[in-house]
């Protein structure tokens, strides 16, 4: 959401409507000096989101971020104000929006239903892979009636897009736009010491189960050959079963920080262990900015356009993904070309501001011949025309 409202504040004046779930993402929002910034607090956990999709049949997501406080702010919001655009980030807010003629755009994050059959198939947890089953099903029902009232949907991958262009007519336009990553500096020269870094929201179900089996399968083969290798897990909300892990493997896990990019310059490899789930990984992309050589699974990959053992080592056996973080530890040379690589792969395909300053100008051109409404530059420091944002 950041990045999109970044680059649209650049040309238009913006305003992000977002559910907030701490005092310290409201005064980050609300602080924030490129757009306007209303936080809408918001806090429902995942068991009684679980329990609503079981008693009505909804997607989780759907009953999880749903938020009648959103939906008022936004309804006398639009009521107030002119907006030529309503941009709303991933599928399970849009109940939120009120019903209106102005034109909305999907930014879709993930196709929902795949990829919570990805889940399904990718978790060796019997109760994730029932939760992944349910909600691939739910959506299935759900995802084209929703789809259904977005001008635009803008999808991480080539093969999301076909997917989402199956389930919408002729009146939608489906656009590619991957996720990325901001171009960031090495920071010099990098510890001497060996570390191993996992960068990655810890609550969301793929990276607490590929940080356990990281843990579990893969750090007691690379502690064989490198004892003195330090192992830096770094994400907010680590689960219970992480931090259990953490302590029987001797692996620092830091839980939220302010700023990731220190982890990055002090590590020697990035690891991306995750098993399961859609769309493309920001956590992959991020790594391979800092020009840190990558081991990934095939779906800490899928969707971008790595190439194996040219940007990233891609396996996704615990022997092998060991033997690889060795080789990279141990021959500096290997891990520098391949850092080289992966950041000149973000440079070419994947950098925010080319990503979104493309969508801006096809939006911008869509509009104007598409619809009575048109993109206005920004006029004034204090008006409050463009794109409206949700989460």
């Amino acid at each position: 959401m950041y990045h999109s409202a970044r680059v649209l504040s650049a040309t238009d004046d913006v305003t992000v409507c977002a559910l907030t779930w701490s005092d310290e993402e409201r005064s980050a929002l609300e602080s924030h000096t490129g757009f306007r910034g209303l936080a809408v607090p918001h806090r429902i956990s995942k068991w009684r989101a679980l329990a609503g999709s079981l008693a009505t049949g909804l997607p989780t997501p759907v009953t999880r971020f749903r938020s009648a406080e959103q939906h008022a702010r936004l309804r006398a919001l639009l009521d107030r104000e002119h907006f030529d655009l309503i941009w709303c980030h991933f599928l399970a807010t849009a109940q939120n929006i009120p019903d209106t003629a102005i034109p909305i755009l999907l930014d879709q994050h993930n196709h929902d239903a795949g990829h919570w059959q990805r889940i399904a198939d990718g978790t060796d947890s019997p109760a994730w892979r029932a939760v992944g089953r349910w909600n691939a099903r739910a959506w299935r029902r759900r995802e084209a009636r929703a789809l259904a009232r977005f001008r635009w949907i803008l999808s991480v991958s080539e093969t999301e897009r076909a997917e989402t262009a199956k389930l919408v007519d002729e009146k939608a336009a489906v656009w590619t736009a991957p996720n990325g990553a901001s171009e960031a500096g090495t920071g010099g020269q990098r510890s001497d010491r060996p570390v191993v870094l996992f960068c990655g929201a810890m609550h969301l179900a793929m990276n607490d189960e590929g940080a356990r089996w990281f843990m579990r399968e893969v750090v007691p083969r690379v502690r064989r050959e490198i004892p003195q290798c330090e192992f830096v897990l770094v994400g907010g909300t680590p689960t219970l079963r992480a931090r259990v892990a953490a302590r029987r493997a001797n692996v620092r896990i830091t839980g939220l920080v302010d700023d990731v990019s220190p982890f990055y310059r002090d590590a020697s490899v990035a690891v991306v262990p995750v098993r399961m789930g859609g769309g493309t990984k920001i956590k992959t992309l991020e790594a391979m900015a800092h020009a840190l050589p990558v081991v990934s699974t095939h779906a800490g990959v899928q969707g971008l356009r790595v190439v194996p053992d040219m940007h990233a080592v891609v396996t996704d056996d615990a022997t092998r993904f060991a033997a690889a973080i060795i080789r990279l530890l141990q021959d500096p040379a290997t891990a520098e070309r391949l850092g080289a690589a992966a950041r000149e792969l973000i440079r070419a395909h994947y950098a925010w501001d080319d990503i979104y300053g493309s969508v801006r100008q096809r939006l911008g051109s869509a509009l104007t011949t598409g619809t009575q409404a048109s993109f206005r530059p920004r006029e004034h420091p204090t008006a409050r025309r463009a794109p409206a944002g949700t989460r």
